[in-house]
């Protein structure tokens, strides 16, 4: 059968094509595109700060945006006018003619059917002296389909062909519309498409693509220019050791700030009488640095602007506040884009490409650069000031003698009358406001467990070995997480007066004295946070069973302190090789807590505690393993696999960037808390694992952090969790392990053995291969 193909005259195969393009386009933008009820999250993560300056911040973010009311409703416009256009498609597709013409030789003939051959024959002759085309007033076709008519009531293979085909000539040629009116490709109008076809494929598409080529070969994969990313990686890897100060110098130097490589840079005229007189407030800018980039006109105005926005300084003119902003918005970037060309420097230096990485310090710097940036605030400055409504004259109240006050949290911890005392020229909503701020703030808690992972004993670390971490992070809103410790810390020197007491015969009045001492401390912080009450076994979980058992059986090779926070006081990080002063104290309170408690202990929980020392579950902190070849320890220790292998998967959404709200009024745009993660060594000032951002801590995450365990010996790490955000939010967990001498390989063992068969093939292959080339050789 033939085929034909045509283009559509009557525009039917068009209106088919185009109702189906728009389905296809109108389907998912109507899904993604058609507006709906909005919920601002921030209301239910945290209560809005209502203070002068998040208002002024609010007003500017709203009118920078565009109108979300005219953009709603043109959007709608739009959705509805092309379902409109697809629902007239679909009815006149509907309730088009369909021209059909089917061959009826017997009405053609004006004939009834059954007519005999005779009439059939004298109609014929009748009809065709009418219409014939020689005679006057005759018709070709119409000639032409009574011919046809006749022929298939009087011919058999005419007949036969009607009868099977419907048509007397037989079958006929199948016919295929172009969805494309004729018009389009007329002789006439050819030059004209042709030239269309010239302009989109050969000019306008080859030069967009050149042009999107063009650009992102300029930039990395997280946005940024990659000549910053060449100075970044240079000056740090050329200084192991950079204050707040001179990283700050390192980040104006960012192409991002030049207008040669960044279009969106606007240079000013005024630029040079407002400048000028900005840098005379603020003293030092080291503008006659001649070290490239930093002398350069577009790094000395953006760190004359940074340096303002850290003193909190108003700035001349209204422009350079748009400019700050806009500095503002690329340094979150940037930053991350530092503490990223550290990681590199760092993966460098453990594989000996390079002599010299970055130190602890450095990063750490880096880390609190951001943390000034997003809150406005120099590093000299007292993280007290993040608290909205309270200024310099407010803070000189907060560190008089019987107060002392030096973070958010032992502000927290003092009562609320002496708190709205302390705050007492504060109207009611201001002094709201700062509850509400202070209590939303984040606590994180960390806990830390390390393993090694596809280990026939995945409890003991051998050196080389690659060495997991794995820390689960718990956020807290800092007001209950205070309010519970308190709680905690009153009950637990209740009850460690109790046993002082009952021990040593104390009087009540002598245990009074020593809590009204401690109470006066309390608020005070600054030092370490010890529950005593924990190292006394849980008498209600110890008769459960198995679920007493979980925590042994998972038994970990890390010892890990308890968290530590940064709100407050000093990093007692520790190195690797010793203990700290701090540990030994903690670990004698623990015994003697433990030696106390053990005769008020029924005679269950002894036997069970030393039948679990028996069979060798204590190896925390010691890197051992139970060693036993019974059958129920491999199933253990096959489940312990396979626990392990679903905590691979504790990997944080990268791809989600929201957490809880950050209050940060003198930030340009809303920012979200993000967290690094990283392990470091204190003692030696290094970098053991690359920084890890989570972008997505809402209530709690796990991370994994990976490290080659080095020579043998005891280390002490630090497990730092460190905000992007927040000034003195930081959590530190210090972890301890030993790291025993790998296990020799048994060359004994069956698996080296080859069989005297295989062994002698690849001797035979190997004569045949010599042989082969002593003979090319001769």
């Amino acid at each position: 059968m033939a085929m034909k193909f045509q283009y559509d005259e009557q525009g039917d195969s068009f209106v088919y094509f185009v109702m189906a393009f728009l389905v296809l386009v109108l389907c998912p933008s109507s899904y993604f595109f058609w507006p709906r009820v909005e919920v601002d999250d921030s209301e239910k993560l945290g209560s809005k700060c209502a203070c002068d300056n998040c208002e002024h911040k609010r007003s500017k973010i709203r009118a920078a945006k565009p109108n979300k009311k005219v953009q709603r409703a043109l959007t709608k416009i739009v959705l509805i006018i092309g379902w409109t256009c697809v629902a007239l498609m679909a009815y006149k597709v509907a309730t088009a003619k369909k021209e059909i013409v089917e061959f009826r030789p017997y009405e053609i003939l004006e004939l009834e059917p059954g007519a005999t051959v005779d009439e059939i024959k004298k109609q014929y002759r009748k009809l065709s002296r009418v219409w014939h085309p020689d005679r006057h007033g005759g018709n070709e076709t119409r000639f032409i389909l009574i011919t046809k008519a006749e022929a298939a009531l009087t011919d058999p293979i005419a007949r036969e062909n009607w009868e099977k085909y419907g048509n007397p000539d037989g079958p006929g040629v199948t016919e295929f519309g172009i969805a494309l009116p004729v018009w389009l490709v007329e002789g006439n109008n050819s030059i004209w498409v042709l030239g269309l076809y010239g302009l989109v494929f050969m000019i306008i598409l080859p030069t967009a693509v050149g042009m999107w080529w063009y650009r992102s070969i300029r930039y990395t994969s997280e946005a940024v220019l990659i000549d910053t990313t060449k100075l970044l990686r240079y000056y740090f890897h050329r200084s192991s050791t950079l204050n707040a100060k001179r990283i700050l110098l390192i980040l104006t130097g960012a192409c991002e700030f030049d207008n040669t490589q960044n279009q969106e840079i606007i240079t000013r005229p005024d630029d040079n009488i407002h400048i000028p007189t900005l840098m005379r407030s603020l003293g030092t800018v080291q503008e006659k640095i001649k070290e490239r980039p930093f002398g350069a006109p577009y790094s000395v105005k953006t760190r004359a602007l940074l340096l303002a926005h850290l003193d909190r300084i108003e700035l001349p003119a209204s422009y350079l506040r748009e400019d700050l902003d806009y500095i503002l918005k690329k340094c979150p970037m940037l930053i991350n884009e530092m503490i990223n060309s550290c990681a590199l420097l760092m993966m460098w230096y453990y594989s000996r490409q390079i002599t010299m990485m970055p130190s602890i310090d450095t990063v750490e710097n880096i880390m609190k650069l951001s943390q000034m940036l997003v809150q406005g605030l120099n590093e000299h400055s007292s993280a007290l000031l993040q608290i909205p409504n309270i200024d310099a004259e407010i803070l000189r109240h907060f560190f008089v003698k019987k107060r002392n006050i030096k973070s958010i949290e032992q502000f927290l911890r003092f009562p609320d009358d002496e708190r709205r005392k302390l705050l007492r020229n504060l109207t009611d909503k201001q002094y709201n406001d700062v509850m509400s701020v202070c209590n939303d703030m984040p606590h994180i808690e960390a806990i830390v467990e390390l393993k090694v992972v596809d280990d026939e004993d995945q409890h003991m670390v051998t050196a080389g070995a690659i060495t997991t971490v794995n820390v689960r992070l718990i956020r807290h809103n800092l007001g209950e997480w205070v309010q519970n410790a308190v709680g905690d810390e009153d009950k637990d020197q209740e009850a460690d007066g109790a046993v002082q007491e009952a021990k040593s015969g104390t009087s009540k009045s002598a245990y009074r004295r020593n809590k009204k001492k401690t109470k006066g401390k309390k608020g005070q912080g600054g030092t370490k946070q010890k529950k005593i009450a924990a190292a006394v076994p849980n008498k209600d979980a110890l008769a459960t069973g198995d679920d007493a058992k979980k925590p042994k059986e998972n038994g970990t090779v890390a010892k890990v302190d308890g968290d530590e926070s940064g709100s407050g006081g000093e990093e007692s990080g520790s190195g690797g090789g010793s203990d700290s002063e701090d540990d030994k104290e903690n670990h004698a309170g623990d015994d003697e807590v433990k030696d106390q408690s053990a005769d008020d202990e029924p005679p269950e929980l002894e036997r069970s505690s030393e039948d679990e020392e028996k069979e060798g579950k204590d190896t925390v902190a010691k890197g051992g393993s139970k060693g036993s070849g019974d059958d129920d320890d491999d199933d253990k220790a096959w489940d312990d696999d396979g626990d392990l292998d679903t905590s691979r998967d504790a990997i944080p959404d990268v791809k989600s960037k929201f957490s809880h709200p950050v209050h940060c009024p003198y930030f340009p745009e809303d920012k979200q808390e993000w967290w690094w993660v990283y392990l470091a060594d204190k003692k030696n000032r290094k970098l053991v694992s690359a920084p890890l951002l989570v972008t997505n801590l809402v209530a709690e995450e796990s991370v994994q952090l990976k490290f080659t365990a080095q020579a043998p010996g005891t280390y002490n790490y630090t497990v730092v969790v460190k905000s992007d955000s927040y000034l003195d939010m930081d959590t530190i967990s210090n972890l301890k392990f030993e790291v025993r001498e790998a296990k020799e390989v048994d060359l004994n063992h069956p698996q080296w053995d080859l069989e005297e068969s295989d062994e002698e093939k690849a001797d035979d292959h190997d004569d045949d291969y010599a042989s082969e080339t002593d003979s090319d050789s001769n």
